[in-house]
């Protein structure tokens, strides 16, 4: 980072095709949505500056002393209502300070307080009649971006026609542009817009600006950034500012994550992670926390996560965010067996985690531990938290799989300018190493560009400079095809030994996690020395000093029952070495978990062994 800011200024110093059109790079929840508003702002108020001449005089036209003119700005959000709303509500600054009437939205659907249109030629109606709009809202779609190009078009022609029009300028502004610029037909309508001389500038808002390049030539080589005059990192909590629980031993090394296809596997996966992870941690649920839980991209998946976590913990509130529901979910008390859900609707004029936390406090739960699952809604754009619900305390993050933007975006609704929050507290994130690595890395890139932006000349950068100091490992996490798997070296595992048929009755398949771990290994012990057949070998194994337990895990889930059971049970039967879940902190020495299978009541040891001599 230090030598990306030593050398931006140097460094990028080349010519660009598309002069009008700029980046807006900042990390993920720094307020990208506050510097777009701020540019708006200022240009509203350039509209009836005088227009000097080269000579220094005033311009004139038709008698008068020609002015800029004015603008109309037109920005693009991403294709949610949630997010389409959320942008209208932080624009509302502009509406207070020019009336009612300056702000409209055009979509099918519209429950605001501004203006609401449904087309294109609404727009135009609406501008010759009162002539007050100044900012028009609209999603990025494809029959929302083809009404802006025309509408554009449309004023274009006004302007070069000599219709004595209203608006003689128009800037474009295009939310999270990285997630709807892989589209061509995007991509070749700002091209045309971007060749109108009524266009005075494009600005493309994202943190993650990856997609927007293509190839080092051509229009789209090399890309203006957007100038930060106003940059500052005050209260910010970006991804080195959290805390790192890594869970390495989790996902095997030739893990393949599901396709977004297989429903089933993505479900297995994302509940599978939670309860190894509640597991390592039971403090993760405890009363009064926020947690961060995504799931993956099937909808199923968001509702096995939360009807999985009313059922660990019955005193859990569930907040469910996706394209068909967004509702509060808790039982009423704990020995109810009913739930209680409520649906996130907003009032004009709240963002969703203004209504999130008025529902919370109007039903008195503002107490109890909050979890948010979801995806592509909680994900890129949207904030989740505020100062009164407080800043995610822990975080479950299982996606590998994803690419790094992705990856990024998701992650990144747990970062914010909130260090000045009463509620704030430090997230602990459980997630592989890899995932940390990722989002760090991607928020060294953007603070990158940031740091190139903030230099009072105008710079352009490509897609490689971008990457310049992105770690090698991470550079290429992007679709790439796929090597040979590398061969696991199994020297160390050992073939799980199983024991089949212990009495129903044994305290064993009743054990409390309240039990201490020397307690649990006497009774493994107990067991061993009882039952039929030759165990001694085992027996002397974990009895040894040399050797540590890793962990005794009653396993009581479907999803973790597969993992932990089915899998150690078929390598024992196929006498394949095989290990799950070892610690990587106990893979220097010798290590043994046992996972008790309370439905065939049976039990699954897996070894791992340094020291041949002892197994």
């Amino acid at each position: 980072m230090e030598n990306f800011y030593e050398n931006a200024v140097e460094m990028f110093q080349h010519t660009v095709e598309l002069v009008k059109f700029s980046l807006l790079v900042v990390s993920c929840q720094f307020g990208k949505t506050y510097l777009t508003i701020k540019h708006i702002q200022k240009h509203i108020k350039q509209d009836n500056d005088f227009i000097t001449g080269p000579d220094g005089g005033y311009v004139m036209e038709d008698g008068k002393i020609a002015t800029v003119g004015r603008s109309i700005h037109i920005i693009f959000t991403m294709n949610t209502i949630l997010n389409n709303t959320q942008f209208a509500v932080r624009v509302k600054c502009i509406e207070d300070e020019y009336g009612v009437g300056s702000v409209c939205v055009v979509s099918s659907q519209y429950k605001g307080m501004y203006k609401h249109v449904r087309s294109e030629a609404e727009i135009r109606y609406l501008l010759r009649c009162d002539k007050k709009i100044r900012v028009i809202v609209m999603c990025t779609n494809v029959k929302r971006t083809r009404d802006g190009t025309s509408f554009i078009q449309n004023l274009n022609d006004d302007l070069t026609e000599m219709r004595t029009p209203l608006i003689k300028r128009v800037f474009v502004y295009y939310d999270e542009i990285h997630h709807y610029i892989t589209s061509e037909k995007l991509r070749k309508g700002i091209e045309l817009i971007h060749d109108l001389p009524i266009v005075k500038e494009i600005i493309g808002i994202t943190a993650t600006p990856l997609n927007v390049w293509t190839g080092d030539e051509g229009r789209w080589g090399r890309l203006n950034i957007y100038h930060l005059d106003d940059f500052n990192t005050e209260n910010y909590i970006g991804f080195n500012d959290l805390e790192y629980e890594y869970q390495d031993d989790y996902f095997p090394e030739d893990y393949e994550p599901p396709s977004k296809a297989d429903i089933n596997g993505q479900k297995e996966q994302v509940l599978g992670f939670i309860d190894h992870c509640l597991e390592e941690c039971e403090e993760i649920l405890e009363k009064g926390n926020r947690v961060f839980i995504p799931a993956q991209v099937s909808i199923a998946s968001h509702f096995a996560v939360r009807d999985h976590l009313l059922e660990i913990d019955s005193d859990v509130v569930v907040i469910v965010i996706n394209g068909v529901e967004k509702s509060i979910t808790y039982k009423a008390s704990p020995s109810s067996t009913d739930l209680t859900s409520i649906d996130i609707v907003s009032r004009k004029g709240e963002e969703l985690c203004d209504t999130v936390s008025r529902i919370l406090i109007s039903e008195d739960l503002l107490s109890k531990t909050l979890v948010y699952t979801g995806f592509l809604c909680i994900s890129m754009g949207q904030t989740l938290v505020n100062s009164t619900i407080g800043s995610f305390t822990h975080a479950i993050l299982c996606h590998i799989g994803l690419t790094n933007c992705e990856m990024y975006q998701l992650a990144g609704r747990l970062n914010g300018r909130m260090l000045n929050w009463e509620t704030y507290k430090k997230t602990i994130v459980f997630c592989p190493t890899i995932i940390k690595d990722i989002v760090v890395e991607m928020e060294k890139c953007a603070f990158g560009i940031a740091a190139l932006a903030q230099s009072a000349e105008t710079k352009n950068v490509s897609r490689e400079d971008y990457m310049e100091y992105m770690a090698n490992n991470i550079r290429e996490n992007n679709r790439k095809p796929k090597e040979p798997k590398p061969i696991k070296d199994t020297s160390k595992m050992r073939v799980p030994v199983i024991i089949e048929n212990v009495d129903p009755s044994h305290p064993i398949f009743s054990m409390k996690k309240s039990l201490k771990r020397e307690e649990r290994v006497d009774m493994v012990l107990s067991i061993l020395s009882r039952v039929e057949g030759d165990y001694e070998k085992l027996h002397s194994f974990i009895s040894n000093e040399n050797v540590v337990c890793g962990k005794i895990s009653r396993i009581t889930t479907a999803i973790s029952y597969k993992k932990h059971i089915m899998n150690v049970a078929k390598a024992a039967s196929k006498n394949k070495p095989y290990v799950v879940d070892i610690d990587k902190k106990q893979k220097d020495g010798n290590c043994w978990n046992l996972f008790i299978d309370d439905i065939e009541h049976r039990l699954c040891f897996v070894m791992w062994v340094i020291d041949d001599t002892l197994y």
